[in-house]
C-alpha cells in the first residue's frame, strides 16, 4: 500500500511537470507567432506558467483541507476568479519590471489583459476541477479499501469460526473411543492418543496457512484415517486414486478431513460388513477436483437427523475463499454418496 501511494505521488509529479512544459512551449510559440520578440515571449511564457504551477500547488494544498460537495458553486467560482486576478497582477508586475522602458509591452499587455484573465481563469478552473476529481476518487478509493479490509477481517473471522465448528466433532468422537478402549484395549487407546496428538499438533501448525498442497493434505488425511482405523478396525477400507500431476495443486487446509469423517459416519454406522471409501483426484482446466465416495443407505438417511455433516459449512468456507457458490457438488444414488470439491488454482 505504501509503495502504491509513493508511485501515485511520483506519477502526479511527472504529470504536473509535463503539463507545465507543454503549456510553456505553447504559450511561447503563440507569443512569438504574434511578433513578440523571443526574449519577451520566453519571459512572459515562463512567468505565466511558473505562476500557474505555483497556484496549482496552492490549490492542491487548499483542497486537502477545503470541503466542497459541488464543484460548481458561487464560492468556487469567486475563489477561482480571485486566484486568476492575483495571478494576472503578479504576472504583470513581474514582467513590467523587466520591460519598464518598452512601451509596446505596456500597450500589448493592457490590450490583451482581459483575454489573459479569461485564459488563466479557464486553466485554473480546469486545474481545480481535476484536483477536486482526484480528491473525490481518492476518498472513494480509501473508503472502498476500508470496506474491503473490514469484509476481509469478517471473512477471516467466519472462516475461523467454521473451522472451530468442524474440528470438535472428530475430537469428541476420538476421545469417546479412547475412553472406551482404555478398559478393553489399553494399548490401542495409548496408540490412539499418540496419533491424535500428532494430528492436532499438525492442525495447529497449519492454522495460519489457508492453503496447502494436495500431497500434504493427503498426509494429514492418512494420519486421521489411522486414528479412525483404531476405532473401526478392518471394517474401514480407504482407496486412494490420486493423479500424480495434481499433488502440488493447493486446496484449503484440512478441508478433506470433515468430508471423510462424514463418509465414515454414514458409510459405517448401521453397517456390519467392510466398507470402502474412495478418494479420487484429477486436475483439469486449472482446477483441482477431489471426490470422496462412500456407501449410502436411504434407510439410514430416514432414521438419521440428516446427511451432510459439516457440508454446508464447507460450502460456505469455499465461497469465502474463492467467491463461488458451485465448488461443492453432492451426488446421491440408491447406494452411493459422493462429495466433489472443485478448487480453482490461483
Amino acid at each position: 500500500m505504501k509503495e502504491r501511494i509513493e508511485r501515485m505521488k511520483a506519477n502526479e509529479t511527472i504529470q504536473l511537470v509535463s503539463w507545465w512544459t507543454i503549456s510553456f512551449i505553447i504559450h511561447f510559440l503563440i507569443l512569438h507567432h504574434l511578433n513578440y520578440g523571443w526574449k519577451y515571449s520566453f519571459i512572459d511564457a515562463f512567468t505565466t506558467n511558473f505562476l500557474l504551477l505555483i497556484f496549482t500547488l496552492l490549490l492542491k494544498l487548499i483542497l486537502k483541507y477545503y470541503q466542497s460537495k459541488n464543484i460548481i458553486s458561487i464560492s468556487n467560482i469567486a475563489f477561482i476568479g480571485s486566484f486568476s486576478y492575483i495571478h494576472l497582477a503578479i504576472s504583470y508586475f513581474t514582467i513590467s519590471s523587466l520591460f519598464k522602458k518598452d512601451m509596446s509591452f505596456e500597450f500589448g499587455y493592457n490590450h490583451d489583459s482581459i483575454y489573459r484573465f479569461l485564459l488563466i481563469y479557464f486553466l485554473l478552473f480546469l486545474t481545480f476541477y481535476q484536483l477536486w476529481i482526484d480528491k473525490f476518487k481518492k476518498v472513494q478509493e480509501s473508503t472502498t479499501q476500508k470496506l474491503i479490509e473490514i469484509e476481509r477481517q469478517l471473512n477471516n473471522s467466519e472462516l475461523k469460526n467454521i473451522q472451530q465448528q468442524l474440528q470438535p466433532h472428530f475430537l469428541f468422537n476420538s476421545l469417546n473411543s479412547i475412553s472406551a478402549l482404555t478398559v478393553i484395549k489399553p494399548e490401542e487407546a495409548r496408540r490412539m492418543v499418540h496419533l491424535l496428538s500428532d494430528f492436532l499438533r499438525g492442525t495447529l501448525s497449519r492454522e495460519k496457512e489457508p492453503l496447502m498442497p494436495l500431497s500434504e493434505e493427503i498426509n494429514y488425511l492418512n494420519l486421521y484415517l489411522e486414528i479412525e482405523k483404531v476405532r473401526f478396525g478392518h471394517r474401514l477400507q480407504v482407496e486412494f486414486k490420486i493423479d500424480e500431476h495434481c499433488i502440488k495443486m493447493k486446496l484449503p487446509a484440512l478441508i478433506l478431513q470433515p468430508i471423510v469423517e462424514n463418509a465414515i459416519k454414514y458409510g459405517l454406522y448401521g453397517q456390519t460388513e467392510n466398507v470402502t471409501i474412495e478418494i479420487k483426484s484429477i486436475c483439469e482446466n486449472n482446477q483441482l477436483i477431489v471426490s470422496i465416495s462412500n456407501p449410502y443407505s436411504q434407510e439410514l438417511e430416514k432414521t438419521s437427523k440428516g446427511l451432510g455433516f459439516g457440508l454446508s459449512s464447507i460450502q460456505r468456507k469455499l465461497y469465502l475463499l474463492y467467491g463461488q457458490k458451485n465448488l461443492l457438488i453432492i451426488d446421491k444414488t440408491k447406494s452411493q454418496f459422493t462429495t466433489k470439491l472443485i478448487i480453482p488454482q490461483k
